[in-house]
């Protein structure tokens, strides 16, 4: 994961835990995959891109809505595994001896991003980005 996409989990992360509403940050291409796996799998509310004219530098800006579950933050124990120095690589023999009770994990495989559930449905194994 690159630098940008860490830094805008990390502001994620800190919203969650102040109970804020909703955050922006600056997009890049990964971060927008990364968004649409998690709005698709409701660990987020929502997420709005705006696209900034030639005269602002053609920069895009990403609005996302924290969801919260009975009143508690689901990112409040974010944790980020594989960086671009690190990269945790896990087979589908230890993806299936995950202890999963209310976790989260997101792995970069070669069908795309995907969450655990469906690394086991097509049955494949790869990088671990980051768990919550």
């Amino acid at each position: 994961m690159n630098v940008k996409t860490v830094n805008f989990l990390t502001q994620l992360k800190n919203a969650s835990l102040i109970n804020k509403e909703s955050i922006k940050g600056e997009l890049n291409s990964f971060l927008l995959k990364v968004l649409k796996v998690l709005y698709k799998d409701g660990i987020i509310l929502s997420f709005k891109v705006a696209i900034k004219p030639k005269f602002f530098n053609n920069t895009s800006e990403v609005f996302v809505h924290v969801r919260y579950m009975n009143q508690k933050p689901i990112f409040n124990n974010l944790k980020i595994v594989s960086s671009s120095s690190y990269k945790k690589i896990v087979s589908l023999k230890n993806i299936c001896k995950l202890v999963t009770k209310n976790k989260y994990f997101l792995f970069s495989t070669n069908k795309g991003l995907l969450s655990m559930t469906e690394c086991k449905r097509y049955h494949v194994g790869g990088v671990l980005l980051f768990s919550c």
